[in-house]
């Protein structure tokens, strides 16, 4: 069965393009990724009949768990309280066991266990080389031929009954190894060189098992042919069949579906996305700054004027008083001209024709005809419909605008 899980997972990652792999290190066993430790889970039903997952902290484990079990943790940091580490003590004395295996690991930990951890940049020179950049991905060939040719270095079992005694890593990969080993009650189970990178220590009827390079459990390694007996090996020294996984050190309670996970954890997806927040923010602040409240259209008050003076004219001219009509259009045009144009009215000879038409810039004809027609309806003689009709009209061109009645 594994056989067959091994070359389905081959084929479908080996048939993926190069460009289009996710790099991410990230030990969580729902990842198929080439550092997820999805191939993990799938091989542990061999090794422990009983395996139970979850991403409880180990302390609240112990709590829940009475009888002895091995505890599995695997992570880039693997990081206790001291409340914990003394609850794991104990749970390890009464025949617990505590497999680990992270990068970096908190001092007072390593203080207790009579460990030390050093730097793996000793193995390249004075050089720290980065987790992954542009040119060390060049040379990340998703080929198992290219794979253990490339740059590799092998990791050495000191257990001889073992039957693998090496494994297959990119030294790229080894970041830290163990240094100041009390072999009073600790020993070292792998190398590489001299350098520790997986030993046990015994306290009390159990042990812990602890490797820094946990990039040997991850999908890349596992799925080749010298990856699986690594995890035999690792798993080979701890009894029983109880297994408790717990993925808590590496993705805390939970690890969110959505897409901004991803982004969140690319610095430059990170980056623009809070860019992009901003400009947002900002762009809504100064929208908020420049907008005001709409002003409401307020309908101007209704001018009924000239609807009354209509009125009115249309019940005087229905009533046949044209006479009175044109006796108040007359004194209306005289008191314009008085008010307007400063002329005495009183007096309308061929002077005052003259200067109302140099004022007011209207033709001297109207301005002849008004006269003459004002001398007559001043005579108190009857007004015709045709006079009052021509009368208006020369108003109206007078005063530049016309009136319909």
């Amino acid at each position: 069965m594994i056989g067959i899980l091994l070359v389905i997972i081959l084929l479908t990652i080996g048939s993926v393009n190069t460009q289009q792999i996710n790099w991410t290190r990230m030990f969580y066993s729902q990842l198929k990724i080439p550092y997820g430790t999805y191939a993990l889970k799938e091989m542990l039903p061999d090794l422990f009949s009983d395996i139970e997952r979850n991403r409880n902290t180990i302390l609240e484990l112990t709590d829940t768990l009475q009888n002895p079990v091995n505890f599995l943790s695997v992570s880039e940091k693997f990081e206790i309280s001291d409340l914990e580490l003394n609850k794991i003590m104990e749970k390890v004395q009464e025949g617990s066991n505590l497999l680990v295996s992270a990068h970096y690991f908190n001092s007072s930990m390593l203080d207790t266990l009579g460990l030390d951890l050093d730097t793996a940049n000793v193995f390249f020179g004075n050089q720290i080389i980065p987790l992954m950049d542009e040119g060390t991905q060049s040379n990340y060939r998703f080929s198992i031929k290219d794979f253990l040719i490339r740059d590799t270095v092998h990791i050495r079992a000191t257990d001889r009954a073992f039957s693998k005694d090496y494994f297959v890593i990119k030294k790229r990969d080894i970041f830290t190894y163990f240094t100041d080993v009390n072999e009073t009650n600790t020993r070292v189970l792998a190398r590489y060189m001299d350098y520790p990178i997986l030993v046990s220590v015994s306290n009390g009827n159990g042990k812990f098992i602890i490797s820094s390079v946990p990039h040997l459990l991850s999908n890349i390694y596992l799925l080749q042919a010298d990856g699986y007996p690594f995890v035999s090996y690792m798993m080979s020294h701890v009894p029983g069949t109880k297994l408790v996984w717990t993925e808590f050190y590496e993705i805390g309670r939970g690890l969110s579906n959505s897409p901004l996970r991803y982004i969140l954890s690319q610095p430059a997806l990170k980056l623009a996305l809070y860019t992009v927040l901003g400009g947002l923010i900002l762009m809504a602040l100064f929208e908020i700054k420049r907008k005001q409240r709409p002003i409401p259209i307020v309908t101007p008050p209704r001018n009924d004027t000239l609807e009354f003076v209509q009125t009115i004219g249309n019940l005087y001219f229905e009533g046949g008083h044209h006479s009175s009509i044109a006796l108040k259009r007359a004194q209306f045009f005289l008191e314009y001209v008085r008010s307007h144009y400063y002329l005495e009215t009183r007096k309308m000879d061929d002077d005052f024709i003259k200067a109302l038409t140099r004022k007011s810039q209207s033709e001297k004809k109207i301005i002849e005809e008004l006269v003459k027609q004002i001398r007559y309806i001043n005579s108190a003689k009857p007004v015709s419909d045709e006079l009052l009709k021509r009368f208006s009209e020369n108003l109206d061109k007078f005063y530049d605008y016309k009136v319909t009645i």
